[in-house]
This record gives structure tokens, C-alpha cells and sequence, in this order.
């Protein structure tokens, strides 16, 4: 079984935007070396000010990398909003996938959360993740019509 774990935070990270990317890049390559020796997949997004993370592996290294996260003094208010045992990860070959770097995904998650009303903690696995898939291909192409 996977276990994945997801949840949200407030960055404390002054200044940082998206227009600020060698912090969010710092934050990626961290992430991605740590993930990828303990056997860890999963994507973060950011957008505004907030950092919405899947972590998928072992029970045991998800615990470790979320205590290690909790620890770091960039996030506050963290909130779990989703834990579930599956049989199969949903992002297999990311150490680390990053969603929420366009103009087109800030719209898109802006449109979710203004215009919808939306509520992280009403998403479901699937629907986390088929939001990030969204926002890394708005990422990718760039275009968007809401």
C-alpha cells in the first residue's frame, strides 16, 4: 500500500510570489533529492501564498518528510486535509511535480477559490490530484478559458 498524506500552508516566507522563483526552486531541489532517497513521489503547488502538497510513499518516510516540514519555519497554519492508504501513486514518476508557476494556473486556482467557493478540505484524492494535473498543463500550454 501507498500512504499519502496532503495538506496546506501559509507561506512566512517574505516577498515570495511566483515572480520569485530561485526560493521556489530552492524549495523543489530540496525537496526533490530528499523525496527521491527516502522512495517519496508527490507535487507541490503554490500559488498566492499558499502551499498545497501531496506526499505519496511509505507511511513511515511521508511521517518523516511532514515532520521535517512542520518543523520549517517557511510554512505556518499547516493543515492536514487528507490522508489515504491506495494501491497506486498518482504521481509515480515526480519526485516532486510543480503546478502553479503561469498566469493561466494562478487564474485557474483564483477562479476555483473565489468565483467557486472552493474548500480544500472538501477535495478527495482523485480530485487533488486531477487539480494539479490541471494546473501543470495550464503551466505547460498556457492557456485557459473560464
Amino acid at each position: 500500500m501507498i500512504y499519502s498524506l496532503a495538506y496546506y500552508s501559509t507561506s512566512c516566507v517574505p516577498g515570495l510570489n511566483l515572480g520569485s522563483s530561485g526560493e521556489i526552486m530552492k524549495i523543489l531541489r530540496v525537496a526533490r533529492s530528499r523525496n527521491r532517497a527516502a522512495g517519496v513521489t508527490g507535487a507541490l503547488l503554490f500559488n498566492a501564498d499558499r502551499f498545497v502538497q501531496v506526499i505519496e510513499g511509505s507511511k513511515t518516510a511521508v511521517d518523516e518528510i511532514f515532520a521535517s516540514i512542520q518543523r520549517d519555519p517557511r510554512h505556518s497554519h499547516i493543515t492536514v486535509f487528507m490522508t489515504e492508504d491506495k494501491s497506486e501513486r498518482h504521481f509515480e514518476t515526480w519526485s516532486m511535480a510543480f503546478a502553479g508557476r503561469s498566469a493561466e494556473a494562478l487564474k485557474y486556482y483564483l477562479y476555483l477559490t473565489r468565483q467557486l467557493g472552493f474548500r480544500w478540505e472538501d477535495l478527495d484524492n482523485p480530485a487533488l490530484c486531477q487539480m494539479i494535473f490541471t494546473m501543470m498543463n495550464f503551466d505547460r500550454m498556457g492557456h485557459l478559458s473560464i
